[in-house]
């Protein structure tokens, strides 16, 4: 049984929910590419508490490959710049799921995320030996 001044450290390809009955903050990183797209990167996971209905956020055009992963319950409608988000993937049994959507680097770079549900959002993008990721809303 963890207890507070615990540190844990793994790593997976899973989607998953943590609990705690003590505050925790959780980290989360991706490695680079050896010498092509991508650079080290971490960002903190956000609590569902925190979780809002509207995000309004900025991906950098200048990145090869944008994304924003949305962590909304199963039921939620989420859609992004106005149009519905698809292929959301259950996590488990937790009554929540996750949805990876590749960002367009037409236009500005501007994004607007909206749902009928309070939802959380990562965004990340990679370049040519570059790497960002941060939480929506934070």
């Amino acid at each position: 049984m963890a207890k507070a001044g615990d540190y844990a450290e793994f790593a997976t390809d899973k989607d998953f929910k943590i609990s705690a009955d003590f505050k925790i903050v959780v980290s989360e990183y991706f490695t680079g590419g050896n010498g092509g797209d991508g650079d080290p990167a971490m960002t903190i996971a956000v609590p569902i508490e925190h979780y809002r209905t509207h995000y309004s956020f900025h991906a950098p055009t200048n990145y090869t490959s944008n994304f924003v992963n949305i962590i909304a319950p199963t039921d939620a409608k989420i859609t992004i710049d106005g149009q519905p988000v698809a292929g959301f993937q259950p996590i488990g049994v937790t009554g929540y799921s996750t949805a990876r959507v590749q960002l367009s680097n037409a236009g500005d770079g501007d994004h607007t995320i909206t749902g009928d549900k309070a939802f959380g959002v990562q965004v990340y993008g990679y370049g040519s030996n570059t790497s960002y990721w941060y939480p929506g809303g934070l």
